[in-house]
């Protein structure tokens, strides 16, 4: 038997005694003392390095300043401005539900979260509507 198989063959008996006191086998001593002295170092693991993503090249929009009038069968598209994510009613508001007023029909509210009554920076207070996505068709 080599070496390293005694050591081992040590170890799976141990194991199988579990915490029982046992014969101590030839040298046994003297061996783990040995091996307590001359503890081997740990080989560090070398980090793997991280794939850098490619960015993707952006397409240049080509100049269409070609003055055709054959495209006024097409419509025109409106344009929507979107205004900023809170739309302050003022307190002097007659409505009770501001987002059902009548006064804010030109808003196009959509997804309205919250309805809160606040102090404003000129007017004193007002109701903030909460929206998602507040936007105006031009």
């Amino acid at each position: 038997m080599r070496k390293g198989n005694e050591e081992t063959m040590i170890r799976r008996m141990r194991k199988m005694m579990g915490r029982r006191r046992r014969p101590i086998f030839d040298g046994e001593n003297e061996r783990l003392m040995e091996k307590k002295k001359k503890k081997k170092k740990k080989k560090k693991k070398k980090k793997k390095k991280k794939k850098k993503k490619k960015k993707k090249k952006k397409k240049k929009k080509k100049n269409n300043n070609n003055n055709n009038n054959n495209n006024k069968s097409k419509k025109r598209k409106r344009k929507k401005v979107t205004l900023p994510y809170t739309y302050l009613i003022p307190s002097n508001h007659p409505c009770l539900v501001p987002h059902n007023c009548s006064h804010l029909y030109y808003l196009n509210l959509r997804d309205v979260e919250t309805i809160t009554w606040g102090p404003t920076k000129e007017n004193g207070f007002g109701y903030f509507v909460h929206a998602k996505n507040v936007g105006v068709d031009l």
